[in-house]
Order: C-alpha cells, then structure tokens, then sequence
C-alpha cells in the first residue's frame, strides 16, 4: 500500500478511535438523569480548567464534587492537568479569535516497539447550551398550528424552538419571515445564518457563532433530581396537551368549562368570581395567522396567603395606626416555556 494512501488509512482509524472514546464517556458520565452539564464559563472566578468552553458533568445527588469534563482527559483524579494539547476547534469553526478555540488533552497511540504512531484529541460540546436553529416556530407547524395528535410522540423529544432568536438575529421575525418554514431542512449554522441573516446581524456580544448557536438541539425533559427523591427521572413535556396532566386535571378543567356558561349571568359579584372560566389546551386551537398570539394555558396557583399586621409611626400620637396586608401567591409553571413572576403588595 503506498504511503499517502497508509497515512490516510491511519488517520480515519484514529479519528474513529477518538468518536468512540467521546461515544462512550458522553453515555457513561453524562447518562443517567441525574447528571447536569454545562460549559466551564458557568463557573466564573472559579474556573479551574484553561478553556471555558469545555463541558462538564455535575453529579446531583454529590453537587460539591468536581465536574468530569468531557474531554480527552484520561485520569481526571490527578488534580494537575495535562499540559500536552492539540486544538480541536480553530479557525476553520471560530474565523481568527484564539480566545475562542479549544484545546483538549492529547492522547498517545503506542504501536510496535513501545513508540508514539498516533495522537489524538477529542471535547464534547454542550449543544444544549446553545440557540437551536433547526426547528420550525410553532406557528409555521402544519395545521394545528402547534401539534397534530399523531405527531406527539415525534415530536416529544424536540424540546428546544426557535423562538426567541429575534432577540440573537437583528431583523428576523417568526411570523413574517418567509425563511421561518424552511429552519427543519438546515444542516448546518453558516446555512442557518444564510437563510435568516448573517453573523453580521446576529447580536452575540462578539462570541463566534459556533458557541451560540446549533444546527438543531434536541433533549428528553428530565428531572435531575438524584434517585431516592420522588418525581425524579423523565418527565412528559406538559405543554402539549392538558391530558398529559392526568385526569384528574382532565376533570378540573371540565369542571371549569361546565360553569362557563354561568359566568354571563353571574355578573361581577362574589358568585360570578368563584366561577371558572372556560380553559382550552393546544389541540383545540385553531390554525393561527401571522402576528396572532394565544394564551390558552396559565400557570396553575398552588399556594396563597394573606399576611396582616397592624402598625404604627413614631410619633404615635402625631400617625394614626394602619394595617399592613401583604398578598403571597405561588404559581406552578408545569410547562416548558418560561413564566414571568411579578411582585405585589397592598397596604390599608
């Protein structure tokens, strides 16, 4: 065999040699549910790795102790780290900024007579961590706008969409953009950018668009929480339909749209307020137009509390005393989507 043709061949088999030393680690330390990852920048002041951008694994049930990175670091049990290192992502990924590229530990392939033949370097990036591109807005999904029945189980493990990239990419909607309904078929960030704007365009405070974005992010929706703690494991992605909550939801909510009709004639009083007003999951939603915004599920109250105390100014006698009232309410978010918490407080 010639030479060029061996050196190739030697090549493909260490690049292979490496996927699979990543493929293994990724599903042994970052398997189970009660794994966290994130990049080494979350640490702040107290990063101890040289490159921000590597992945660790957090341990839920042991939080204190120390991250493995995902790298090809072999024995992460020795505090010093390795000082050989081979660039994994340069400037073919991050254009010209060596702040930005990643090194990971080299790792040497001994052949005949105990010598180096090969060398070679791997790191996993937190996809997760990133703007998924690949994934169409809600409401470019076919008719119902959001999710068809039998496209649940599809669709389940696609958590991450595209919304909210208006805040990333100046100039993009997801209602007007004629691009939105193509974001399925991309392969790749620089085509994504292509279609939606540029890296000009994309307000990323300077990071290469590697680090920001991915060509599509997918997850199963997980509680970390360890083991021995109930509710911990995958959980169903409730936002989708309010049967997914069970049926004693079900019947909540049925319950709410029985006295719906009442609601007209109870007018505004004590009686018209305990009533409920008529709720309606994703499916039973029409197909939406461009700039149309529906809101058919709240976070659901869980706690509430009123708190009084009575009090006074000095001087006494020149302040008349009042009651202070304080209103605590706590909401549970089920869904995926964020909720915004606000603040009130009353006083008579």
């Amino acid at each position: 065999m010639p030479v060029a043709a061996l050196d190739q061949l030697r090549a493909k088999e260490a690049a292979r040699l490496a996927l699979m030393m990543a493929m293994g680690e990724l599903q042994k330390h970052a398997g189970p549910d009660a794994k966290v990852t994130a990049r080494a920048e979350i640490l702040g002041t107290a990063r101890t790795t040289e490159n921000a951008y590597w992945t660790g694994v957090w341990d839920s049930e042991n939080p204190t102790t120390n991250p493995h990175w995902l790298v090809s670091w072999q024995n992460q049990l020795r505090t010093e780290q390795p000082t050989q290192t081979l660039e994994v992502v340069s400037g073919g990924s991050i254009d010209s900024d060596p702040t930005q590229h990643v090194e990971a530990p080299i790792i040497a392939i001994i052949g005949d007579g105990n010598s180096t033949t090969d060398e070679i370097a791997w790191y996993i990036s937190d996809e997760g961590a990133k703007a998924s591109l690949g994934t169409l807005p809600l409401n470019a999904r076919a008719d119902p706008s959001f999710l068809d029945a039998n496209a649940i189980d599809a669709l389940e493990l696609q958590i991450s969409t595209t919304h909210g990239l208006e805040e990333l990419i100046a100039g993009y909607d997801r209602f007007t953009s004629s691009e939105a309904e193509k974001l399925d078929r991309i392969s790749s960030v620089a085509q994504a950018l292509n279609l939606l704007g540029s890296t000009e365009t994309a307000d990323i405070d300077g990071e290469s668009a590697y680090h920001v974005f991915a060509p599509a992010s997918f997850g199963v929706l997980a509680n970390t929480l360890p083991a021995t703690e109930s509710g911990s494991g995958l959980m169903q992605d409730l936002s989708l339909y309010p049967q997914l909550l069970g049926t004693g939801v079900e019947e909540f909510l049925n319950f709410g749209e029985a006295h719906a009709t009442l609601q007209e004639s109870a007018g505004n009083g004590v009686t018209g307020l305990r009533l409920f007003t008529d709720i309606q999951g994703l499916d039973a939603l029409p197909t939406l137009n461009d700039g149309e915004v529906v809101t058919p599920i709240a976070p659901i109250l869980s706690n509430m509390m009123i708190a009084f105390t009575y009090r006074s100014k000095e001087l006494v006698s020149q302040h008349p005393n009042f009651i202070f009232a304080a209103v605590f309410c706590e909401f549970w978010n089920p869904y995926t989507h964020t909720s915004f918490g606000w603040k009130m407080k009353a006083a008579t």
